[in-house]
């Protein structure tokens, strides 16, 4: 018996494992200057990090460019620095990565280096603004983690019917610019979900809504795609507690509780609790 319980953990881990590994995946490109002559500097190490952890670094080439991809969703900083030639180091902060997409930075973003003066070294910081219109189109709307905690909405249903051309009915189906409810998929982590797809609010990371031009990664799909990326492990505990009431419930004599009361804002007794603990393994 306790051979099974621990086949079947293991399963369960080795699944979760894969499910999350093939979950959408984020590329960041950008150009590296100098700034005053505007020249681009030639092997410039650019690196990414997520809770003063390094994700990933790259260098640039002869026009100055670099692309780091498959980077993990979520918000990094971004630091350059040169070591051929006495410039001082570039940091970006809260740039955010979002899955099957590519984040442009440039010399807007903060991505130019300066000479150091009298060998002193000076950091630019500078703190990423997204753009309103993203280089990717329009066929693909993001909402990151930041924007749903704002949310009333409690579902990634939910949160996809604030992205325009997506219409939910009365009975709750979802509509992806007037294609029928059964024409749209909905993906958690890259995998394919039949059923339901709801997850706690403090579990998503994003929620990518794909009303046109699907990429081939999802197959053939007449409607649109719902996207959801749950949060990945970090290296520091973290985690949250919520309660949401309307009431408390007292049970009356009928068995099917038609005749209870509730005392609260309403009559109906609605009580949520929702909780979330992440962090490294043991």
């Amino acid at each position: 018996m306790i051979k099974k319980i621990t086949l079947l953990l293991l399963s369960v881990f080795v699944i979760a494992t894969y499910g999350y590994s093939q979950g959408g995946l984020g590329t960041l490109k950008g150009t590296v200057v100098d700034s005053e002559t505007k020249e681009p500097l030639i092997e410039a190490v650019v690196s990414i990090s997520k809770d003063g952890e390094v994700k990933g670094r790259a260098k640039t080439d002869f026009d100055g460019e670099f692309t780091i991809p498959s980077i993990e969703v979520g918000t990094y900083d971004v630091e350059v620095r040169y070591t051929s030639e006495p410039y001082n180091p570039v940091l970006i902060t809260g740039v955010s990565i979002t899955s099957n997409q590519i984040r442009f930075l440039s010399e807007k973003d903060g991505l130019v280096m300066t000479k150091k003066v009298d060998e002193i070294e000076v950091v630019t910081i500078t703190a990423y603004k997204k753009p309103l219109i993203d280089k990717e189109g329009g066929t693909i709307q993001t909402i990151s983690r930041d924007d749903i905690s704002k949310m009333p909405s409690r579902s990634a249903a939910a949160v996809a019917a604030n992205v325009a051309g997506v219409n939910v009915g009365e009975n709750g189906e979802m509509s992806i610019k007037g294609s029928r409810s059964d024409a749209s998929y909905y993906f958690i982590d890259g995998i394919k979900v039949r059923g339901s797809s709801n997850l706690p609010k403090s579990a998503i990371e994003e929620v990518s809504v794909i009303t046109g031009g699907v990429p081939a990664s999802y197959g053939d799909i007449t409607g649109g795609i719902i996207s959801i990326t749950t949060r990945g492990p970090s290296s520091n505990y973290f985690g949250s507690v919520e309660l949401v009431s309307s009431g408390v419930y007292f049970k009356g004599a009928d068995p099917d509780g038609y005749d209870g009361k509730v005392f609260g804002l309403d009559k109906y007794g609605y009580n949520l609790v929702e909780g979330m603990l992440s962090g490294p393994l043991l």
